[in-house]
């Protein structure tokens, strides 16, 4: 999808874009590699990678949505450990299924990082139509792995989660983990 995105802007001609997706792109990809060799790694490391596959879901829709991180002044982002790739496919499904489907407004992502006691709290939150909002899928078509996986992964970690549904809508995905390893 990034390259078809990347072809389709260099034939309208929009180079400076073009040059920034491939950025964008290389910086996810490198993320990417980096992660599948880490069990824990930085929330830095999480940051980053979430903001480079933000930018490019913004160019892909236009702009079409604004993202946001809200960090505790507590916490050390380049010492607090957590499982690699663990926020994305709750950020994939709040651009898919949330800011993507607003049609008279525009989207918004909101992922938080709360330092409490002992704990980790991560959340996204979009201000989509929510998940009740959402039609059940027709028969026959692809049903994602992404958060059937991120739920076992939850089981494995022992992350507490939790989905909330907003009466101003948009969904909100909370993450309580046990902050238990940090670089020395």
């Amino acid at each position: 999808n990034c390259l078809n995105s990347i072809k389709g802007l260099i034939y309208r001609q929009r180079m400076v874009e073009a040059d920034l997706y491939i950025d964008r792109f290389a910086q996810l990809f490198r993320n990417t590699l980096e992660a599948s060799y880490e069990h824990d790694y930085p929330l830095s490391s999480e940051i980053s990678y979430l903001r480079a596959y933000l930018e490019i879901e913004q160019m892909s829709m236009n702009y079409k949505f604004d993202f946001e991180f809200i960090i505790d002044p507590q916490l050390d982002i380049n010492q607090t450990l957590i499982p690699a790739m663990l926020l994305q496919p709750h950020v994939e499904n709040a651009v898919k299924h949330g800011v993507s489907v607003l049609r008279d407004q525009k989207g918004l992502i909101t992922i938080s990082f709360e330092k409490r006691e002992n704990y980790l709290i991560c959340t996204v939150r979009d201000n989509g139509p929510g998940r009740k909002a959402q039609h059940p899928k027709p028969e026959g078509q692809h049903i994602g792995k992404g958060i059937s996986i991120t739920e076992k992964r939850a089981k494995l970690y022992e992350i507490e989660t939790e989905f909330i549904e907003h009466a101003t809508g948009g969904t909100s995905v909370i993450l309580k983990l046990t902050i238990t390893k940090h670089y020395d």
